[in-house]
């Protein structure tokens, strides 16, 4: 498929201020494949039969990059997590409970559907999961299916902790630190988490 778009303005390397700047100028595509970028009025008489989109009202530029996010597609509250403070939620962060494959791929999908809208087409995805090995690899693979499904380009950085990661120190001085009415409820979380 050939598609022209046309803008008012393209910026083509933003680096170059002014000289980055193209007015009245056209994106010739072929496929996925960016071919050519010049004045419309040329690019026009020279692709007649491309599919034209955009107008002299618009604003062309490449694609952001997001390079840290986490994927959240879903609201933490939408998958019954109450938002606190980072420490006391961490215990019920999403990649702490289990769920379901589809419910992962289709968090993801949403993530990267609202990245593209916003203009996003590269993104880096930091993941911090504490699950067992089996339930971890079928997470992942949701994720990387949706995100490949998306067709946003994306790079994908797996967290391990291998540890009851909450803080940067020593967990235990960590626990006795805590109210008494807190610490038992603490430590039976990081009992189960050893166990996973």
């Amino acid at each position: 498929m050939e598609k022209l778009i046309r803008a008012k303005y393209i910026i083509t390397d933003p680096r170059l201020r002014e000289e980055g700047l193209l007015e009245d100028g056209a994106i010739y595509i072929k496929g996925s494949l960016i071919v050519e970028v010049g004045k419309f009025s040329e690019l026009s008489d020279k692709y007649p039969d491309a599919t034209r989109y955009g107008s002299d009202s618009c604003v062309a530029l490449p694609g952001f990059i997001d390079a840290h996010n986490h994927g959240q597609g879903l609201t933490t509250f939408s998958l019954g997590i109450v938002d606190d403070c980072l420490e006391t939620f961490m215990p019920y962060w999403p990649g702490r409970v289990e769920k379901s494959v589809n419910l992962v791929y289709f968090d993801a999908l949403v993530s990267a559907a609202r990245q593209i809208r916003s203009g996003v087409t590269t993104s880096m995805r930091h993941d911090a999961r504490t699950l067992p090995s089996e339930a971890y690899k079928n997470e992942t693979e949701a994720i990387l299916k949706a995100n490949h499904d998306s067709g946003l380009r994306f790079s994908y950085s797996i967290g391990i902790t291998d540890k009851f990661g909450w803080i940067y120190g020593d967990n235990q001085k960590f626990t006795e630190s805590l109210p008494a009415e807190l610490r038992s409820e603490i430590a039976e979380i990081a009992r189960q988490e050893s166990q996973k």
